[in-house]
């Protein structure tokens, strides 16, 4: 008769074993037919001690920290400046693509020296800051004779390398290294993202191996509260969509705040068009030309208008009219939604408020919050006169 005894070392249950190609499986659960016997020599308890292990290898579990939306729904976060306005948010990973000397590193560089002098770009705004740019395809004087043929001169605060290592490698630590050695660095341009991806991981899907650099890229990027813009290639196979065209896995334009893609219908032609998908932004498209003096992109037409993003907005119709009329609202989001019929709560209009304010201002529309005695209170003014605000309508000037 078998006796069922306890194992000598129950740890032995548990252990991590070698791949064929010498990499260590994490995790990895192995029976030891020799350790554990169970009752009757069978192993029917070695379930129970495999569990006890498993248990102790993931000690770093913690239980999810809920909270309630009305709680977030009262939260005051504050919003970074954006780097270009109307096109490029002050934080996130964005991905500009195009066709290989299709002109996007040229494109990528006149931005940088935009923001980094503060000069607007396309007649949009800049917030000016500091730039880190990695030229990883280009030698230092390629990228002194760029800049020179640029003209737009050389700013300050303006900071680049021509190599660098891998996301898979020490990047996000020289990042973070030269972050603090420069801390008003606010842009990062990586160009390509194909120099700092490295090698695939051969376990992984191609899904998630993309995903896990842009991730990586984009917790970087929230955590020091910076934009990194990412060059990149499109696919030789042209989708409609223009994002379908961006190389590699969903999960490249997956893990990215927003991406732009630079597309020509030759390769010859001097004119492009720049798609633009933002999280931030309605998706706008700009009809660009490329200048072979100063090699640099001049807009054609934009048609990222304000107004668009308003007009496309029954909620915010209904408010432009209003203050265009009253000329000031001062109470509660609440009051205001049942006062112009939006079957919306109180809270969602006045986040939505919030999330448009640059473009109520545009509008002529100044838009604040603030606490009171009574509770949350917010104010709309008219900041300009009535004829001068545009019509949300598009009918006329007649409110």
């Amino acid at each position: 008769m078998n006796e069922h005894r306890e194992p000598s070392h129950p740890m032995s249950e548990v252990r991590r074993i070698r791949s064929p190609g010498g990499r260590r499986s994490e995790g990895t659960l192995v029976r030891r037919e020799t350790s554990c016997p169970g009752v009757d020599g069978k192993y029917g308890q070695r379930r129970n001690y495999i569990t006890e292990r498993k248990t102790t290898m993931y000690n770093s579990y913690e239980p999810l920290e809920t909270k309630t939306i009305e709680d977030l729904m009262e939260k005051e976060f504050e919003d970074k400046p954006h780097l270009v306005d109307t096109l490029l948010p002050g934080v996130g990973v964005y991905i500009l693509a195009g066709d290989p000397k299709s002109g996007k590193s040229w494109l990528a560089l006149d931005l940088a020296l935009h923001i980094a002098s503060g000069k607007p770009m396309w007649e949009h705004e800049v917030f000016m800051t500091e730039v880190l740019y990695l030229a990883l395809e280009d030698g230092e004087k390629r990228l002194q004779d760029r800049i020179l043929r640029n003209g737009t001169g050389v700013p300050p605060g303006f900071y680049y390398a021509t190599n660098a290592l891998t996301v898979r490698g020490e990047l996000i630590r020289q990042l973070s290294d030269e972050k603090k050695k420069h801390p008003g660095i606010g842009l990062v341009i990586i160009d390509t993202l194909a120099a700092v991806k490295g090698e695939s991981i051969a376990t992984a899907s191609i899904y998630q191996d993309d995903y896990n650099i842009m991730r990586a890229l984009h917790e970087f990027s929230t955590n020091n509260n910076i934009t990194i813009l990412v060059i990149h290639h499109t696919n030789k196979s042209k989708s409609p969509y223009p994002m379908n065209n961006i190389s590699g896995s969903n999960g490249v334009t997956g893990g990215a705040d927003g991406s732009f893609v630079l597309e020509k219908d030759k390769f010859e032609d001097e004119v492009a068009k720049l798609y633009c998908s933002c999280r931030d932004y309605e998706d706008h498209v700009l009809t660009l030309k490329f200048n072979k003096e100063t090699c640099k992109w001049e807009c054609l037409k934009d048609n990222s208008s304000y107004m668009d993003s308003l007009e496309s907005d029954p909620d915010m119709r209904k408010v432009v009219e209003y203050i265009k009329e009253t000329k000031e609202y001062r109470g509660s989001a609440s009051e205001l939604s049942q006062k112009l019929g939006i079957d919306k709560p109180g809270q969602i209009l006045s986040g939505k408020l919030r999330r448009k304010r640059l473009d109520l201002e545009r509008a002529g529309i100044l838009f604040t919050r603030n606490r009171s005695r009574i509770g949350r209170e917010i104010t709309l003014m008219l900041i300009t006169p009535s004829d001068q605000v545009p019509n949300v309508e598009g009918g006329g000037d007649d409110a």
